[in-house]
């Protein structure tokens, strides 16, 4: 439990750590708008010329403490590395000589930032945490109304750069739509890293042959599905496997050797939950009659 509390912590700090070096690095030395705390902060800086990581640190523990009255202790633990964390990790890059000079090439770095941030975020949720912020007003207005939380944060986000286009030009705005199109779409890709499956659904007359071997001579899991088939109507049965991507191989080879009429469908699936998964199959295998 240690050892994955550990872990936890440090995926944390890790996904804060890279964020604030996007923001500092690409998002900021350019004036790329964005949505969020950050771009809070890039009010406070234009309306009253107050340094970006004190304005997100202000609002951070102002949203963390409303938070906590709202949602719970559990709520706080999962946010109070995020709330505190990141605006000092920001604060201590941009004091790093250079580092705002990476860049000057707004697109290459719409890019970058976009695709770090994505990354930054993506880790701190993978942890089961939150990055506290702008994510808690979402959550709170889900629990007391039911909104959907996605639709809640875009929203949030869009008055944000809404309100930071009468500061900078609507140029910058295109950038901030890409940026965050991009780092939507990395946020996606790390909560299913690692874990991308492929689903096998096999019908043939020789299921029972194709189940046993796929048990015993190539350890899979397996599920028979009772079907029908469609033109002559007999009772079936399909044999439903979930293999990673490199034993796809071995899998149809063993199909057709048994049966290389059998009709095989393969698709792509991003999570698998439960026996043989997230569930260990020998315990499973001793404890489960």
């Amino acid at each position: 439990m240690e050892m994955k509390n550990t872990k936890i912590m440090m995926m944390i700090l890790l996904g804060n750590l890279i964020l604030a070096f996007a923001v500092a690095c690409f998002t900021l030395p350019l004036n790329i708008v964005v949505g969020g705390t950050t771009g809070l902060g890039l009010i406070g800086k234009a309306l009253f010329n107050l340094p970006i990581s004190y304005t997100v640190m202000i609002v951070n523990v102002t949203l963390f403490v409303v938070g906590y009255f709202a949602l719970g202790k559990t709520f706080a633990l999962t946010t109070l590395v995020s709330t505190f964390v990141y605006p000092v990790f920001l604060e201590i890059i941009q004091s790093i000589p250079y580092i705002q000079t990476i860049s000057n090439d707004i697109l290459l770095s719409t890019i970058f930032g976009g695709a770090l941030s994505g990354i930054g975020i993506g880790l701190v949720i993978r942890a089961g945490a939150s990055t506290g912020g702008m994510d808690i007003p979402p959550i709170i207005l889900h629990k007391k109304f039911g909104f959907n939380v996605s639709a809640m944060v875009n929203l949030c986000d869009g008055l944000i750069i809404v309100a930071l286009i009468v500061v900078y030009p609507p140029i910058q705005l295109l950038y901030g739509i890409l940026s965050t199109v991009i780092m939507s779409y990395a946020i996606n890709k790390v909560l299913i890293l690692g874990e991308n499956n492929m689903q096998l659904l096999v019908i043939s007359k020789k299921y029972e042959e194709i189940r046993e071997a796929f048990i015993h001579e190539l350890d899979y899991g397996v599920s028979l599905i009772k079907m029908e088939t469609g033109f002559t109507k007999e009772d079936s049965k399909a044999v439903l496997c979930v293999i990673p991507p490199r034993k796809i191989a071995s899998a149809k080879e063993t199909i057709n050797k048994i049966d290389d009429h059998a009709f095989v469908t393969i698709s792509p699936i991003s999570e698998v939950r439960g026996k043989g998964f997230t569930l260990d199959r020998e315990y499973l295998k001793t404890n489960i009659s």
